[in-house]
Order: C-alpha cells, then sequence, then structure tokens
C-alpha cells in the first residue's frame, strides 16, 4: 500500500511539473490564433501599433482655421495641430508658449518669441509671423475672435523675435486670450487654405485623407515642434463625427 501510495504521489508530482513547464513555455511565446497559425496569415497592415493613439470627438470640425472657429470645444482639436502664444496649465494660470515672456502694461503687451520653431512647412516662426497672425486674426476672424483682439490698435516689430501690442483701450483677459484660437499661429502661406490643409507649429500636422474626410481623420507627428519636440514616436490617429464611435 505504501509503495502504490507513494508511486501516486510521485506521478502527480510528475505531471503537475509538466504542467508548469508547458505554462511557462505558453507565456514566453507570443499567442497567435489557431485559425491564422494554421493559414500563415498575418495582421493587416493597418493594425494599430502600442504607439498610436485612437480617440474618438463628439462634435465636427467646421474648419481647421483657428481664427475662424468661434466654439471652445474645439480647442482640443486645434491644440493637435496648432501652438499658441501662450498656455494655461489646469487652473487656468499662464504659461510659455510660442512666447516665452510676456510684459502687459495698461496700453501696452510686449511679447519674447520662442526661437528655433519652424512651421510644418518649412516656414520659421518669428516677429513678423507673430505680427501677421494677431492682424489676421483681428481682421478677418470670426466675429467672437476679432472681438477678443478688438482693442489692439497696431503691433509693433521691437526685433526678429519681440513684438509689442498696442492697445487702444485696457483688455484684462487679453493674455488668456492668446492662450487661445486668437493667439494660434497659423503659417502665413496658409492663410487662405487653412481651413481644409491646417499649418500649425503643433505636435501633429493634418495627413492627407480620401473623401471620408469628414468621419476620419489622421495626424502624423511632426519632429522638429519648438515647444513638444520628440514627445511621442509614432502615429497619432484622430477621428470625428457628429456622434462619438465605437468599435
Amino acid at each position: 500500500m505504501m509503495n502504490r501510495v507513494s508511486i501516486h504521489k510521485r506521478v502527480c508530482s510528475a505531471i503537475l511539473l509538466l504542467l508548469i513547464l508547458l505554462l511557462v513555455a505558453c507565456n514566453n511565446q507570443p499567442a497567435t490564433p489557431a485559425n491564422d497559425a494554421a493559414s500563415g496569415a498575418t495582421a493587416p497592415a493597418d493594425t494599430p501599433s502600442r504607439s498610436t493613439l485612437r480617440f474618438g470627438f463628439g462634435n465636427r470640425f467646421l474648419t481647421w482655421d483657428p481664427h475662424q472657429e468661434q466654439r471652445p470645444v474645439t480647442l482640443m482639436g486645434y491644440q493637435l495641430v496648432y501652438d499658441a502664444l501662450l498656455t494655461e496649465d489646469s487652473t487656468g494660470q499662464l504659461l510659455p508658449g510660442l512666447a516665452i515672456e510676456w510684459a502687459q502694461q495698461i496700453d501696452t503687451v510686449e511679447l519674447t518669441l520662442r526661437e528655433g520653431v519652424v512651421f510644418h512647412d518649412g516656414t520659421p516662426f518669428d516677429a513678423e509671423v507673430a505680427r501677421a497672425n494677431l492682424l489676421h486674426a483681428r481682421n478677418e476672424g470670426a466675429p467672437a475672435i476679432a472681438q477678443q483682439l478688438l482693442a489692439v490698435d497696431s503691433i509693433d516689430v521691437l526685433d526678429p523675435y519681440r513684438i509689442r501690442l498696442n492697445l487702444a483701450a485696457p483688455v484684462p483677459d487679453l493674455l488668456s486670450n492668446l492662450a487661445r484660437s486668437a493667439g494660434m499661429m497659423i503659417s502665413p502661406e496658409a492663410f487662405a487654405t487653412a481651413a481644409e490643409q491646417p499649418v500649425g507649429t503643433g505636435p501633429g500636422f493634418l495627413m492627407p485623407m480620401s473623401q471620408h474626410q469628414m468621419c476620419n481623420m489622421s495626424l502624423m507627428l511632426f519632429p522638429i515642434s519648438g515647444i513638444r519636440s520628440n514627445r511621442v514616436s509614432n502615429v497619432l490617429c484622430y477621428w470625428y463625427c457628429p456622434m462619438l464611435r465605437h468599435g
């Protein structure tokens, strides 16, 4: 009886050891679906990698020109393509953007701009470009955007990376507005076409799409972004429709 019990224990131990070894071996190999393994099929080429971010957005973009869009809800999308002169943290505290320093007086605002920034089309960002953008937003922007810059009477270029906004009246929230659509910088070469083909200095640039452009958007990361260079290393995919998509 003792011999039979001993043999039984040894057999059970051997089986348990074998199961453990099999589990370890399986965990060390990538899982392959049975039907794919039998047919030799491979994953489709458009399977997203681990460095691809996909998310849905519940509002349709009527334009990709931030100076023409009055709905604050679109800022999240615009910030993928454009950088603004200033930025804000979660508490509303102003932080550097394309402007690294600023000084506000009753009738002036001086901005020192970030050097070495280029737009997606290769156009350098400098004081002349910043001036052209602010005047474009004031003179050609949608009413709500133009209103935010209406008190900017003129803009002086002090040197290649400094500008001064001369104000016709005090504007307490001017700097906050420069952190939003009114302060977003578009390549001057794209003023006329930004609604469909945006060109900014942000972390991503819009990829050309097919006829389904209104429901699927892809942004390729721009490696020379002046503010957020090299923060992500692959493709950022972004899509939107009037209603959130699932699946």
